[in-house]
């Protein structure tokens, strides 16, 4: 069977088709973050960080602190305790830089995570 091109521009170009498209995308997006956020506290922070400079040492907190409060905030489905994990990979590489930057960093520390409630998987209606 033979599909026409214009066949299949119109349905590319369909609710139906965009919406699973942005529902897939989504799932896929969370669940690499997830992924991500697992092979991070799977790492040795502390020996990767040895031969950094404290710019990127505190460019790490940064963007590793932004990951935490973007799975809390959206929350993803990723257990708790990797995000716990995480935090306290955080603080041991705050505690490794000099007293100065470690004041800064502790003095614009996100606000201590709520209670999240178990992620829910929202199945779109037909």
């Amino acid at each position: 069977m033979l599909v026409s091109a214009g066949f299949l521009r119109r349905f590319f170009r369909s609710p139906n088709f965009d919406g699973w498209y942005r529902l897939r995308l989504r799932e896929m997006t969370q669940k690499l973050e997830c992924l991500h956020l697992e092979v991070i506290c799977e790492t040795d922070l502390l020996v990767w960080i040895k031969d950094k400079s404290e710019v990127e040492i505190v460019d790490l907190v940064l963007k590793l602190r932004e990951k935490l409060m973007k799975a809390r905030r959206q929350q993803l489905p990723v257990k708790d305790d990797i995000l716990e994990k995480l935090e306290r990979y955080i603080q041991k590489v705050i505690g490794s830089l000099p007293e100065d930057l470690q004041a800064v960093l502790h003095r614009h520390r996100p606000p201590p995570p709520q209670h999240r409630p178990p992620p829910t998987l929202t199945i779109p209606q037909r």
